[in-house]
């Protein structure tokens, strides 16, 4: 949901109809219950069909690798 959000506030920032947002752990310790290397990627996208839709959605990840790894 974060980074769902975070799309969406880059992309009415912008003035654009696409966002994109990434939050996560990078490590070397866990956070909030979350491993290290865990990402989550959102989305959000306006309907171009004038009518004011949207649609939005977040996927998350457990990437390998150390703390510099994870956050390149």
């Amino acid at each position: 949901e974060t980074a769902a959000a975070m799309a969406r506030g880059v992309a009415q920032a912008m003035g654009t109809t696409v966002g994109l947002g990434f939050t996560g752990v990078a490590g070397p310790e866990a956070s909030e219950g979350q491993a290290p290397g865990t990402v989550c990627i959102g989305w959000w996208i306006k309907h171009a069909d004038g009518e004011g839709g949207e649609v939005a959605g977040s996927q998350t990840v457990q990437l390998p690798g150390d703390r510099e790894q994870v956050r390149q």
